[in-house]
């Protein structure tokens, strides 16, 4: 089912076209069979007029709200948090981007996002909100157990040592695909705590550090990591010749249920082991089809797809298309059913 947008954008709406505004709502809401987004981005909406906004705010049709660049403070925040908790359907998307947040607003937006209803929130965007390490912090704490956000945009925040505490949440997150942190002042040091984070990861598809100054060595340190990853398929920031877009480049290549090997260790050294990757099967399946590829085979993205797999438990493909010297080793092993 699509969305119905009822769009505010720009409108040079304030406190005393509130009333019209509700009643504009409301004509074009009967008349839709669809999810509901409202979008009042760029108007003149303060503290009071998200008070007036409540009947809008707690419609269980409205699945989505923005209200970026706006006048909002921390009071209004915390207005609009509560009456998002209360809602009896929950809000699938949140906008807040350039509404300035001091600790009591982050605060506020914690509180939802623990809630029952904002624990299903798939999108949230808070852009130069003027988040902080320690804002990132908390909100990175909020999201620890989440299981339902697929999209989270901090463009543009002073984030700086709080990207450690993002790369903690995306760790242990299997949801979030994707991350926004361009322009955050990220801490170099610190920064390298996202590539372990994403050796473990496997949700992740898109992810921007673009505008941050982040050394060389920064950029190598996380190279070597995404080498073990198997899901990030676009990439904006710092690169060396390439690399990481090759790393991409590769994932794209990769079928969708591609995932480690449960033997793999994300801690082991590029020297000391292979890298396998496991295809898993249809429920009830006999077969699984295994990968197994060199260090170079990883790096240079020319993987190839063998899905035309053959009943053969004997079948045995192998490929030498790399630019580097390797080989990968397709193979048919059989996985015993329980039960059965």
């Amino acid at each position: 089912m699509g969305f119905n947008e009822i769009d505010f954008y720009g409108k040079q709406i304030g406190l005393e076209q509130i009333d019209e505004t509700l009643k504009q709502f409301d004509e074009q809401a009967r008349i839709s069979g669809s999810p509901i987004v409202v979008d009042f981005t760029h108007n003149q909406l303060t503290d009071e007029c998200i008070s007036k906004l409540s009947p809008l705010i707690l419609d269980p049709r409205v699945q989505e709200i923005r209200f970026d660049n706006n006048h909002l403070t921390d009071h209004g925040i915390n207005i609009l948090c509560r009456l998002l908790a209360q809602r009896a359907i929950p809000l699938k998307a949140l906008s807040l981007s350039g509404n300035t947040l001091q600790e009591a607003g982050v605060n506020s937006v914690v509180r939802f996002l623990l809630s029952a209803t904002g624990a299903e929130l798939t999108f949230l965007g808070l852009e130069s909100c003027n988040i902080t390490a320690q804002g990132t912090a908390a909100l990175c704490a909020a999201l620890s157990n989440n299981r339902s956000l697929k999209t989270l945009k901090l463009n543009s925040n002073p984030i700086q040592q709080g990207v450690k505490q993002i790369a903690e949440f995306l760790y242990q997150n299997s949801t979030l695909e994707t991350l926004q942190l361009c322009q955050c002042s990220l801490d170099p040091e610190n920064t390298k705590f996202l590539g372990i984070a994403l050796k473990r990861n496997n949700s992740l598809l898109e992810l921007n550090l673009d505008s941050n100054e982040l050394n060389e060595d920064v950029v190598t340190s996380l190279i070597e990591d995404l080498i073990f990853n198997n899901k990030l398929q676009t990439y904006i920031g710092p690169d060396i010749q390439g690399q990481i877009a090759a790393i991409c480049e590769r994932n794209r290549t990769l079928p969708c249920n591609a995932r480690w090997l449960p033997t793999y260790n994300p801690d082991t050294t590029l020297e000391q082991r292979m890298a396998a990757l496991i295809l898993d099967t249809p429920a009830g399946a006999d077969d699984t089809l295994q990968f197994q590829c060199t260090r170079s085979a990883l790096r240079t993205g020319a993987f190839q797809q063998f899905c035309s797999a053959s009943p053969s438990l004997s079948e045995t493909i192998a490929s030498a298309s790399y630019s580097e010297a390797c080989h990968t080793t397709v193979k048919r092993t059989r996985t015993k059913t329980i039960g059965k």
